[in-house]
């Protein structure tokens, strides 16, 4: 698991890695996570993708507190 809001207290008995990612992460976390997302071995969800014409909308959801990722689709 990888958070930027720490690493959570008690796993429920479960074996989980957790990695904070805060403002500035090293390269080396960086590139530990994206060789985890490669190897299928960490996902991020999202919760919802905007058009790059959506941005406002996004941007409104984001400051309400949407739990979970929010992408902006610039293809």
């Amino acid at each position: 698991m990888a958070s930027t809001l720490g690493v959570p207290d008690g796993q429920g008995g479960r074996a989980v890695q957790a990695t904070p990612v805060m403002a500035l992460p090293s390269t080396q976390i960086l590139g530990r996570l994206a060789a985890d997302v490669v190897d299928g071995q960490l996902t991020v969800p999202v919760q919802r993708t905007y058009a790059l014409a959506d941005v406002p909308p996004a941007l409104a959801d984001f400051e309400a507190g949407t739990r979970g990722k929010l992408a902006i689709s610039v293809a």
